[in-house]
């Protein structure tokens, strides 16, 4: 009777270790994943956000990380859902097309594409030379024109304010054209204008700013409402004083996010992983860029409104109470 009290104590130690060892074990298992984001363009402000994203996943336990030339923002969106790419930086105007299947992509409707990090929040700038007569938007009838390539999300955003102005493609010359190739062609006198849409400060308009004395052309109120609606994409809004060094008042404007696509069927512990680390180095984000200073949970907020976010981003913003 002894022996057997015994025999079954030790069956009950013996199982509980296994289980205990098993479950261990089971709980330390690590998730892996093996990123691969498209950051646009380099010397984009979403290139050098996406390398800050990177750099934080590959403090991640199983997770590796690496950036690669994307193109445009449809480029992008295309890549990503191929499944080329885990993500990619682009335009929300774009996600938002290609999830309803309008505009670029009227008709090639695809409801699995999903916002897994908005990246930063791009005003459209219009500039000129100082000593430029255009005053404002509809003075660019006629005008020379850069307005970003049409691959560039931030294209479709110049073309609703054109468009909410009554301008259409045949009343100006339209330079479809990097950023930095319109700020050359402006510095130059090739173009009277540039329109670009990305992140703010931008380097390459700090860089024009060394070296030529430049007015940023105001989207006035009425007229920045009107662009906005034509996209859930888009609000009207400011570009802040101080934006850029001797910038002493806001600037009328059109906003709307740049962010981070990727696919439903990316697992969703990965993506509340990756979500909860970028959210955890605020700062090692401020660092890489200016942009990222005003990084709030308005921008998941935000992105929400206009289109599906990840599941995975969705546990995060439950968790934060968000």
């Amino acid at each position: 009777m002894k022996k057997t009290w015994i025999s079954t104590a030790f069956f009950i130690l013996v199982s509980g270790l296994m289980l205990s060892i098993c479950g261990t074990a089971v709980a330390q298992q690590k998730i892996r994943h093996d990123w691969v984001l498209g950051g646009a363009t380099p010397g984009h402000t979403t290139f050098q956000v996406a390398v800050a994203y990177s750099k934080i996943l590959e403090k991640i336990p199983g997770f590796s990380a690496v950036v690669e030339n994307s193109g445009g923002g449809y480029d992008g969106i295309d890549l990503t859902m191929a499944k080329d790419i885990d993500g990619a930086a682009t335009g929300l105007i774009g996600v938002v097309a290609k999830y309803n299947g309008i505009g670029k992509y009227k008709g090639q409707q695809d409801q699995n594409i999903r916002v897994f990090m908005p990246m930063y929040t791009a005003p459209v700038q219009v500039i000129v030379l100082e000593n430029s007569p255009i005053q404002s938007i509809m003075d660019l009838k006629d005008k020379r024109v850069g307005t970003m390539p049409v691959g560039a999300a931030g294209h479709s955003i110049i073309l609703n304010v054109l468009k909410a102005a009554d301008i259409t493609e045949d009343d100006f010359q339209s330079y479809e054209i990097e950023i930095m190739e319109m700020v050359d062609g402006l510095k130059n006198g090739n173009l009277d204008a540039v329109m670009i849409n990305t992140g703010v400060p931008t380097s390459a308009v700090m860089e024009l700013k060394a070296t030529r004395k430049i007015r940023f052309v105001p989207i006035e109120k009425d007229l920045a409402i009107k662009a906005a609606g034509y996209s859930p994409a888009t609000v009207p809004g400011e570009m802040s004083a101080g934006t850029y060094a001797d910038q002493k008042e806001p600037i009328s404007t059109v906003l709307t996010y740049a962010v981070m696509c990727t696919r439903s069927d990316i697992p969703e512990e990965v993506i509340y992983t990756a979500v909860k680390a970028i959210w955890t180095e605020q700062e090692s984000l401020k660092s890489s860029h200016a942009s990222q200073k005003a990084f709030s949970k308005q921008w998941f907020l935000d992105v929400g409104n206009a289109v599906p976010l990840h599941s995975g981003v969705r546990k995060f913003m439950d968790e934060m109470g968000w």
